[in-house]
């Protein structure tokens, strides 16, 4: 992945990946919380929570700011992988 690859949520929270290599048919855990970044997981570093528990979306850009996919999700409970 290109750096400056950007995952947005509805409110406009911004999260910037890291120099960051992803497999083809690969998979990353973004993490809103504090952490340590590990092949799988990446923390996002905030204090506070970015995703709404009443729906959300979540859109990926890439470096030139193009839409590359979206995830949306609504209601308490209900669980979702993007």
């Amino acid at each position: 992945m290109d750096t400056k690859w950007t995952l947005r949520d509805k409110s406009g929270h911004v999260y910037t990946f890291p120099t960051y290599s992803l497999p083809a048919k690969g998979y990353v855990y973004i993490r809103s919380g504090k952490g340590t970044n590990s092949s799988k997981t990446l923390y996002w570093q905030q204090t506070w929570y970015v995703w709404n528990n009443t729906g959300d979306t979540a859109y990926l850009r890439d470096s030139n700011g193009t839409l590359k996919d979206t995830c949306t999700w609504s209601g308490i409970g209900s669980s979702t992988s993007c």
